[in-house]
């Protein structure tokens, strides 16, 4: 079998000082898992095979700092992210 195929869209994702859901669109041929490094963005799904959606949702950030986090998407060898930044108040 060779390498596995998985494309993610959006790679990148602003939500909103308030917080909000963004769905993004897995395409592949395989089975892929995908987890958020950071607790404040949650996710539908942690795994799935082929195509599919997987919502993030991102909590209000209360702080006045901006602050990041990444989902990864991994299928096989295969690694993509979304980038995503959250504004301060």
């Amino acid at each position: 079998a060779g390498d596995a195929l998985l494309v993610i869209t959006p790679e990148t994702w602003a939500p909103a000082k308030v917080g909000g859901t963004q769905g993004v669109t897995v395409a592949s041929n395989a089975s892929w898992t995908v987890s958020s490094n950071q607790s404040w963005v949650t996710l539908s799904k942690t795994a799935g095979t082929g195509a599919g959606t997987v919502t993030l949702a991102a909590k209000a950030n209360t702080s006045t700092i901006s602050r990041t986090a990444t989902v990864t998407f991994k299928a096989g060898t295969v690694v993509r992210t979304v980038a995503i930044t959250q504004p301060g108040i």
